[in-house]
């Protein structure tokens, strides 16, 4: 994941409110666009763990 893809996760997730499972449809529209499997709530998850380290912040930094 590049920084630029880390803060395309966080502007959904943390600016825009949006839920694991919709953060990896928007991931999988604009990153992935042959998966099948949209919408899946623990690569959502792990996009935000990753996209968080990238960036070094926690959790307590709006990630919930």
């Amino acid at each position: 994941m590049t920084i630029e893809q880390a803060e395309f996760v966080k502007e959904f997730r943390v600016v825009l409110g949006y839920s694991w499972r919709a953060l990896h449809i928007e991931w999988c529209d604009k990153y992935e666009n042959n998966t099948i499997q949209k919408g899946n709530q623990l690569k959502g998850m792990d996009l935000c763990r990753e996209a968080m380290k990238i960036l070094n912040e926690k959790m307590d930094d709006g990630w919930s």
